[in-house]
């Protein structure tokens, strides 16, 4: 189970725990955000707080048995985010009228539910309104549109919210013990504890972000962008990382001069204070909305290469036009 500690501080355990201290449990749950990973961790320390007689202690022989997945009364279904077919459903409610192995709660959690196409989610439906004694479900969910009206009625909605840069800096810094993927992790992420993990494990940020100073230093004229352009940042699978980390750095810049903390920290700090000396916070304003208009293009199958060159040329063109005095 991963980032115990931010998790239990959000806002979505504590209503989880909170109805569960009262006694106010709901037979089903949504819970939402993009973030897969976390959400997965999310209902994992819900189910032992619902489970466990100490409220989650993590190592009660009912708090091991849900982590290592042989609880017989708390089932985890779909942890490979496949799509999930009406005969899935099925199977999951032809369990849940079983009475409990050990004598209370039955709990469902249903990763991936947005998964369940129009069919399985009506399958699983007639359970909602009419749910069996003391069975609870978990569904897990990073897009609530893709639930139909009539499950999400059924169904207590709980957001687990992104991060604060800070929150995320401090988890993934506990797992690695360097501050610089930290920073970076923390930068890139979004607030997303899954994909910050993911970030830290990948070399390939920290060395992109060095990539992207040495590309805007060595962009000063036009003839600078055809080379440029030849570099591994701009094929497909690293360009849409290197959009990312760019926006991050030019509002870093636009900070660089004031007391706002830097998105990096320490991290290229120096770097972020010489290109604000060379770009005007007319410029830099410019420049990010130019980087999201580009990574729209990206998104709908625009040539990487003509998207590049646009952004370089496009950088080149504000900067000129609006001189830093």
């Amino acid at each position: 189970m991963q980032f115990e500690e931010a998790l239990k501080n959000s806002n979505a355990y504590k209503s989880l725990a909170k109805d569960a201290d009262t006694g106010n449990v709901a037979h089903a749950y949504m819970f939402v955000s993009p973030d897969e990973t976390a959400l997965l961790s999310l209902a994992e320390l819900s189910a032992l707080r619902l489970f466990c007689d100490k409220g989650g202690c993590g190592k009660c022989p009912a708090c091991a048995k849900i982590l290592h997945r042989n609880h017989s009364d708390v089932v985890f279904v779909n942890e490979d985010l496949k799509k999930i077919k009406v005969e899935d459903v099925a199977d999951i409610v032809d369990d849940s009228i079983v009475k409990s192995n050990e004598g209370g709660k039955k709990l469902y959690v249903i990763c991936g539910a947005d998964q369940m196409n129009q069919a399985a989610q009506n399958k699983l439906l007639k359970t909602l309104e009419e749910p069996p004694q003391d069975v609870i479900f978990f569904l897990l969910t990073s897009s609530e549109q893709a639930m139909l009206d009539t499950v999400r009625s059924r169904v207590r909605k709980i957001a687990l919210e992104c991060f604060s840069p800070d929150v995320v800096y401090n988890e993934i810094f506990k797992k690695t013990g360097s501050s610089e993927t930290a920073e970076v992790a923390a930068a890139c992420s979004g607030g997303m504890l899954g994909k910050a993990d993911k970030i830290a494990a990948d070399e390939g940020y920290k060395l992109i972000y060095s990539e992207a100073f040495d590309i805007l230093f060595k962009l000063t004229k036009s003839s600078d962008v055809a080379p440029l352009l030849g570099r591994k940042v701009f094929v497909r699978e690293n360009f849409g990382i290197l959009l990312d980390v760019m926006s991050i750095i030019f509002r870093d810049v636009l900070v660089a001069d004031g007391d706002g903390e830097l998105s990096v920290g320490t991290f290229e700090k120096e770097n972020v204070k010489k290109l604000a000396a060379e770009f005007s916070a007319e410029a830099v304003g410019k420049i990010i909305y130019l980087i999201n208009d580009e990574r729209k293009k990206l998104f709908f199958n625009v040539s990487q290469t003509a998207v590049a060159e646009n952004l370089l040329m496009g950088i080149l063109q504000i900067k000129y036009n609006c001189k830093k005095q």
